[in-house]
């Protein structure tokens, strides 16, 4: 399965958007969609998961998924990205350049420290694109 390169309208997304839709597949055969944190690392997207969660699960089972971009107030700008997921365990949010530093606001808002991430959220869970689809001009 060949990768894509993700065009410049989807990397300003990713840097810029705070929550994305991952959308698994459950052992049934029903789609699973969740809110996320995620970052880029050299063109894939990365995202962590606390270990027994049931997306971690679902793709271990099967690996294709997408991630979803919340779209404009009046559903425009909308994009959606397959992917090839691969769990990695034993990865910390904080050794992932970028992350800390996107979610650091929000974490501010949160009673949850990097700390906390650390300890509870050990499953990097790596996106690797095969397609992307939106109907916007890139």
């Amino acid at each position: 399965m060949a990768t894509a390169t993700l065009p410049p309208n989807v990397l300003e997304r990713v840097q810029h958007d705070q929550v994305a839709w991952l959308t698994t597949i459950t052992e049934s055969g029903a789609p699973s969609p969740v809110p996320v944190w995620f970052v880029d690392d050299d063109g894939d997207l990365v995202l962590f998961s606390e270990p027994a969660a049931r997306k971690v699960v679902n793709i271990e089972r099967q690996s294709q998924v997408t991630l979803h971009f919340n779209s404009d107030p009046d559903g425009h700008d909308v994009v959606v990205v397959r992917a090839r997921a691969q769990v990695e365990p034993g990865k910390l949010p904080s050794e992932q350049p970028g992350y800390v530093d996107k979610y650091r606001a929000a974490l501010a808002t949160l009673p949850f420290t990097v700390d906390d991430l650390d300890r509870d959220f050990t499953t990097r869970i790596r996106l690797t694109p095969i397609g992307v689809w939106s109907p916007q001009p890139y």
